[in-house]
């Protein structure tokens, strides 16, 4: 099968990862496999690395002097509601993929759904929904509505990882249901439980540099659970230039920023804890990494956490509800006190295998196949 993957970007985020960890098991299946990237060097080229060598990316690109004639052309036209630079982009995709015979193009966000659905194509579209459109919604309100618009009933198959997104089209925009099939994000990493030896109990949190992913809520936190406990430490990473302030604030408290990796596990195995107190999600990476690595959380009930860290009456960590849309400062330092109980820790630890099942790469993939020859 010939496949061709678009993403908005090679900036550090859950879809950008998950679709170079599934184009990478993909090619291993003898598979042909073709990643574009809509707005390469947007948001920097963080994952790049992480596709295999014999995956192409491809992407629009001229060289220096026309380049500099296009950002000028385009800043004239988007005076008048037109990009230059995205019609030269459609131009060059549209021209790329004439000469491909792709089976099936797999698309991973909401920018790229709308940036597809207004083309022409060859090749049937199956798009992942990564984001949480009620969030969206509330966020952006009737622009969203229009953007949705645009692609709803134009893409031939959506894959979804929270029931919240899939209803949100069904309900508002008559998709049917036939045109969803539910999909857990896969992993392809051995479970590997490991367990600092330091004294010092490390919590950690890795996600953009938004407010929306709560990382103000849990500096403050961690600094009310810091003056009562000192054998604590916090690693707060992917931040980039929106740590800044945060720093210099916080620069009395054992917090290591980082601003970003684009190999997450490293950092990983250093915590004890992971803590994820987002107003938002759909099936954050961060929450499979940390059980993958036998690393209880603690996390938002949004999306599908809860049923991504609790199966029957195991619970792999703690769920922390939203307070007038945010996470609970106290919750959040209320469950931390929590995870330093060694017993209770070991009990959700121990939880964490079970949980991480439901992320098996291999069935992922199965799946992923399954609905690409049903829509080719």
């Amino acid at each position: 099968m010939k496949i061709l993957f678009v993403i908005n970007t090679l900036g550090y985020g859950g879809a950008e990862v998950f679709t170079a960890r599934l184009a990478n098991a993909l090619r291993s299946k003898k598979h042909e496999v073709t990643v574009y990237v809509h707005n390469y060097g947007f948001d920097g080229l963080v994952i790049k690395n992480n596709f295999n060598d014999d995956i192409e990316i491809k992407f629009f690109k001229l060289n220096a002097i026309a380049t500099y004639f296009m950002w000028k052309l385009n800043a004239l036209t988007t005076l008048f509601g037109f990009s230059f630079k995205e019609w030269l982009n459609k131009i060059w995709f549209k021209y790329f993929i004439a000469k491909e015979n792709f089976t099936i193009i797999s698309n991973q966000g909401i920018v790229t759904d709308e940036w597809l659905a207004g083309m022409q194509l060859p090749a049937k579209i199956v798009s992942t929904i990564h984001e949480d459109y009620y969030y969206l919604f509330q966020k952006q309100g009737e622009s969203l509505i229009k953007r949705i618009n645009n692609f709803a009933n134009k893409i031939n198959h959506f894959i979804y990882l929270s029931e919240r997104s899939k209803e949100y089209l069904v309900r508002n925009f008559y998709v049917t249901e036939s045109k969803f099939t539910k999909i857990y994000n896969g992993f392809d990493y051995t479970y590997s439980p490991s367990r600092n030896n330091s004294t010092i109990f490390t919590f950690g949190m890795i996600a953009r540099g938004t407010d929306d992913k709560g990382w103000p809520e849990l500096f403050k936190a961690f600094e009310l659970l810091y003056a009562e406990n000192r054998n604590i430490k916090l690693i707060a990473i992917g931040g980039q230039n929106y740590f800044n302030g945060f720093e210099e604030k916080y620069k009395h408290l054992p917090i290591q920023f980082i601003s970003s990796t684009n190999n997450p596990l490293n950092y990983i195995k250093q915590f004890d804890a992971g803590v994820l107190p987002s107003i938002a999600e759909c099936l954050p990476n961060f929450i499979v990494e940390c059980l993958a690595n036998g690393i209880p959380v603690i996390a938002t009930d949004v999306g599908e956490v809860s049923n991504m860290i609790k199966i029957g009456e195991c619970d792999a960590g703690i769920l922390i509800k939203l307070t007038k849309s945010r996470a609970d400062i106290f919750e959040i330092k209320n469950a931390m006190v929590t995870l330093l109980n060694n017993l209770k820790y070991q009990q959700f630890k121990n939880n964490t295998e079970l949980c991480y099942q439901q992320f098996d790469m291999d069935i992922c993939v199965e799946k992923y196949l399954s609905v690409f020859k049903t829509c080719q």
